[in-house]
């Protein structure tokens, strides 16, 4: 634990001055008041996941992570999340409650916690009771990694859904998806759906195995159910590779030669219905 607070760093032989030196250094950070972390903070998500640290050693045996905070200690993809505040719930009776920094909740599981963190299962129940979408991401990240299986979702929501959210966790359990490989695609799925456009996702573009060296063929993000139309969701990282948009180009060329038409979308198509429009005008194109 790289986490320590300032009676610890006393308890150390450091004084005041010496905590001072390391933090203007840079060789320590300051978490918050008499919290310090004992290295330079990497980013974000890093700065939330050792905050969640200093709240757990002070409620010690009493409440795990949950919520957004026990989806950063499980790396699961985030949409939408805020990360200035750190999410504990109780493992016990109590209220919840609000503290500058924490918010500390009753929970409902269907699965016990672990080691201070929520199982993933409950985890992103919780982000979906509060957003639906970002609970998706969560579990779609969480299916195509297989740190979750469809079971473990069920019997999450269903602990959920005897209290409040029963819609958003029918919603969950229906739409989380594992062939989806990255939250923009997750979004671009609900975008589809909130359409009426039917997708499967994954699909394997048939005439296409020649050109791979496994002979599987090329594989789309999303085909639109009934038709020649194909969907890509661009993703920031994509082309980092030398040589990748090339070899992009070259494949999309191929497919196309197939007689398939294929759409491209970037994250600001998932917004203000520009995905279903730029499907619909390819759907009206290939009719």
């Amino acid at each position: 634990m790289d986490v320590i607070s300032r009676r610890q760093a006393r308890e150390r032989g450091l004084s005041e001055r010496d905590l001072e030196r390391l933090l203007a250094q840079g060789q320590w950070t300051r978490l918050r008041r008499g919290w310090y972390l004992m290295r330079p903070v990497i980013d974000e998500r890093d700065r939330h996941r050792q905050l969640v640290d200093t709240f757990l050693a002070e409620h010690a045996g009493t409440a795990v992570a949950g919520y957004v905070s026990a989806a950063v200690h499980h790396g699961l993809a985030l949409h939408r999340a805020d990360l200035s505040t750190v999410h504990l719930c109780r493992l016990g009776p109590g209220r919840s409650k609000r503290v500058p920094g924490l918010h500390l909740h009753t929970a409902l599981r269907g699965h016990p916690s672990s080691h201070g963190v929520e199982h993933i299962a409950t985890t992103v129940t919780q982000l979906a009771a509060v957003d639906l979408e970002a609970g998706l991401v969560a579990a779609d990240d969480a299916l195509h990694r297989t740190l979750l299986t469809p079971a473990d979702l069920r019997t999450a929501a269903q602990a959920r859904r005897l209290a409040n959210g029963a819609e958003r966790m029918r919603q969950l359990v229906a739409r989380a998806d594992g062939d989806h490989e990255s939250p923009g695609e997750t979004l671009s799925a609900v975008r589809f759906s909130e359409a009426g456009i039917l997708v499967e996702a994954q699909f394997t573009v048939p005439g296409s195995q020649r050109w791979t060296r496994n002979g599987k063929g090329y594989r789309a993000d999303f085909r639109v159910v009934g038709t020649r139309v194909l969907v890509e969701f661009d993703g920031a990282t994509k082309y980092d590779e030398p040589g990748a948009l090339w070899r992009e180009k070259q494949r999309e060329d191929r497919i196309r030669s197939l007689g398939w038409i294929v759409v491209r979308l970037v994250w600001s198509d998932l917004f203000h219905g520009r995905a279903a429009a730029k499907v619909r005008a390819a759907q009206a194109m290939a009719a």
